[in-house]
This record gives structure tokens, sequence and C-alpha cells, in this order.
């Protein structure tokens, strides 16, 4: 397979991405720099739940994101793929927990989400719309942040397993 980032994008010419690829590029856009600014642009529409409440516009947090992404590699991984031991992280309650932490005491976010009523089974309020994050490079848990949401951006964040969250794109300002 062969994997060209000299545009700061992934661009895969073969049959499949592996854990590797997406933990080096993730290496690169992390080296040399003190604060990473990126932004996820749903492609989709998205709906979050925190204690059995619905996240709007006005309370989302930065471990929102990483609740949902670590849920799906991990689930993801467990029943089709490694049951967790080709990831490069253990993915374990500790860390999860660690990782939503550092997330809202240190990740400052920017959204210009709206809120949608879409009618599947039940009429619920969905997001639509984008988030701007600035992420200091400080530590390890910026490699595993950008690991998972980088990784779900290839998987999506549930679609219908996790009330509805699809497709996004990650960018990287430089």
């Amino acid at each position: 397979m062969r994997v060209d980032m000299s545009d700061g994008l992934l661009n895969f010419r073969g049959a499949a991405i592996g854990y590797d690829q997406i933990l080096e590029h993730v290496r690169t856009i992390l080296a040399n720099r003190r604060l990473v600014e990126c932004t996820i642009e749903f492609l989709t529409p998205f709906r979050f739940t925190r204690d059995g409440r619905d996240v709007t516009t006005r309370n989302l947090r930065p471990s929102d994101l990483v609740r949902y992404a670590a849920r799906r590699v991990f689930i993801l991984d467990y029943l089709y793929y490694s049951a967790g031991r080709a990831l490069p992280f253990r993915m374990t309650p500790d860390l999860v927990s660690r990782l939503k932490d550092w997330a809202d005491s240190t990740v400052k976010t920017e959204n210009s989400l709206a809120e949608v009523h879409i009618r599947l089974k039940e009429g619920k309020n969905y997001l639509v719309g984008k988030i701007r994050l600035e992420v200091p490079v400080a530590g390890g848990e910026p490699l595993v942040v950008f690991f998972l949401l980088k990784l779900c951006e290839y998987l999506g964040l549930g679609k219908y397993t996790t009330y509805g969250m699809g497709q996004y794109t990650l960018s990287w300002r430089a």
C-alpha cells in the first residue's frame, strides 16, 4: 500500500488502511507543534446523549467527542477485528476517563452547530454544522484523541448505532 502524506491528509492507493498508518499520520500532524487547530465538519446530522439527555449546541463538551469516538473504535475493533489486541492504545475505562477529563480541561471548542428536527422512528433533535478545536500538544493525550478522531473519520461515529452520528471530515489548520 502506498501512503502519500505530502498534503497533510491521507491519500491511499490500496485496499485497506491500518492503525499504524493513521497513528503515523497523527504523529506527523502533531510533530513540532505546541497547538493544533482542527475543524470537524459533520457531513450528516448527529445526535449525542450524556446521562440520558440530549447534548445541545449550548452544552456540547470536548469529552462528548472523545467518549463517542472511543466507544465506536473499541466496539468495532473488539467485535470485528482484533478484540483490542491490534489497537495501539489499550482502551480501558481508566484511559477513556482520563482522556475525557483532559479534553474538558484543556481543549477549547467553538461550534457553529444548529439543531434540526429529524423524524425517524421518533422525532429527535439532531445537530449539524462544524466544531473547531484548539488542542495543546503536550503529553500523550493529544496523540490518542486525534488517533480516535481520525479513525472515526473513516468509520463514522455510529450512524444509527450510537444515536444517529454519521460521517464527518477532519481538517487541520497549518
